[in-house]
């Protein structure tokens, strides 16, 4: 472990997980002779179905595991032995990413050790603990910020403003790991439902009597920020436990909470509308016969809408519609877009649609695209509202053009949503998002 950490350079580390995913891996000779042992016993053994086939059978699980996996429950006894495992993990998932084409057995390394991980680091295992500015080590609260990853928090004081009275940040501890908060949530106490991170971020220290107050008077408890610290955490989904468990948390310190909602980016909008509209580009110039009305990225009103705005100058040889793109296209690389009303007005009703699109109809493998979107709906969330004007940072604009999402909980339905999300590929949405459609 020591010499892993420490001595070993990054090249030679990558050669070690190379080396321990192919050579130590599963063992084809084992394999096969387990599988020759349950044949010939399947055609001789008169009490197959009993003890002989249960022996059979282990001796074949037996041989079908890696041989590196019998080393990490002793490697998890030793001092530091599980954040050495967490480390290895992250380190195999960077080898899988720097070589995509050749990874098959460290993915297989990877799947092994998460395993182990999302048994050690199961529900009963974990704490959760509220970090506040009194209490929690200067040590723990540099982590804080260091470790957020959706709205970077900018110095001591803006820390501290996360941490009055009417806001709350959560954490997951392991008992191997006390100093180390594996995921955190930052949470708002509000007496509605948030729209924008300015009414979550933009507090005044010198009225902390007034929050502890306004604490209290809360009936919404708005989540925007969940940030898992440790990479090798990876696929083993603590965020969901987490806001499960400081919602009832919550709902028992403070009653008159009854509102669970978030306020989330949607990271990779920009980058999916970017693409659409290229491909939409390209059909439009090609005059493709599928392109139908139906199947237009913009509807007939959008595209009346943007080809009047666009210059008197845009070429006369293009059809309308790819006028209405080209303009389109033009607005969202502008980085005036909101300054100024009239492109505002048309742009807001056009991106707010596609939006909703997005979340809605956008699916991998039958769930949502969208990563943020994903992990709300599996635990069981509804898609409450979308948000213009939400974030207005450089990041939030350069990830969707400052839209938002409001992602609701209701505790009583978030297994029923949960299994019609996962079963049946229903997103829940309100009425408000449907309508954007």
């Amino acid at each position: 472990m020591q010499v892993y950490r420490h001595v070993l350079p990054p090249s030679e580390k990558l050669n070690f997980l190379q080396l321990l995913a192919t050579q130590f891996g599963v063992q084809g000779e084992a394999v096969k002779s387990a599988v020759d042992k349950w044949q010939q016993g399947e055609a001789s053994a008169e009490d197959w179905d009993g003890e002989v086939m249960l022996r059979s059978a282990d001796r074949l699980q037996q041989a079908c595991q890696p041989l590196y996996s019998s080393l990490f429950t002793p490697i998890s006894n030793q001092p530091g032995g599980i954040k050495f495992l967490l480390d290895l993990r992250a380190d195999v998932l960077d080898a899988i990413h720097a070589q995509p084409g050749h990874s098959a057995h460290l993915h297989v390394l990877s799947e092994r050790i998460r395993r182990s991980l999302a048994e050690w680091f199961s529900l009963g295992m974990l704490q959760l603990e509220r970090i506040t500015w009194e209490q929690s080590s200067a040590a723990l609260l540099q982590k804080v910020m260091r470790y957020e990853a959706v709205h970077h928090i900018q110095g001591w004081d803006a820390l501290r403003l996360r941490l009055l009275p009417n806001r709350r940040v959560y954490a997951f501890f392991h008992p191997s790991l006390p100093d180390e908060p594996l995921v955190l949530l930052h949470t708002a106490l509000t007496d509605h439902v948030a729209a924008s991170m300015p009414e979550v971020l933009e507090q005044e220290a010198s009225q902390e009597l007034a929050y502890e107050h306004a604490a209290r008077q809360a009936t919404t408890a708005v989540f925007y920020s969940v940030s898992s610290t440790q990479a090798g955490l990876a696929g083993v989904d603590l965020g969901n436990f987490l806001i499960k468990q400081v919602a009832h948390q919550l709902q028992k310190d403070l009653p008159n909470i009854r509102t669970l909602v978030t306020l989330s980016p949607m990271p990779n909008f920009r980058r999916w509308l970017l693409t659409q509209l290229q491909k939409e580009k390209q059909q439009a110039m090609a005059q493709s016969k599928q392109h139908e009305r139906g199947e237009r990225l913009l509807t007939l009103g959008e595209e009346r809408a943007l080809s009047q705005h666009a210059q008197e100058a845009a070429s006369l040889s293009v059809s309308p519609y790819y006028r209405a793109l080209d303009e389109l296209e033009g607005l969202l690389d502008s980085d005036n877009l909101l300054a100024n009303a009239e492109a505002e007005a048309i742009m807001q009703p056009v991106l707010m649609r596609l939006a909703a699109c997005y979340l809605l109809k956008e699916r991998r493998r039958q769930l949502a695209l969208d990563p943020v979107a994903n992990f709300h709906l599996r635990n069981g969330a509804m898609l409450y509202a979308l948000r213009w004007r939400a974030d207005l940072s450089a990041q939030g604009l350069r990830r969707s053009w400052g839209i938002m999402v409001n992602y609701k909980y209701l505790l009583e339905d978030v297994q029923s949503n949960n299994r019609a999300y996962l079963v049946d590929n229903v997103i829940h949405a309100s009425d408000a998002v449907k309508a954007l459609l």
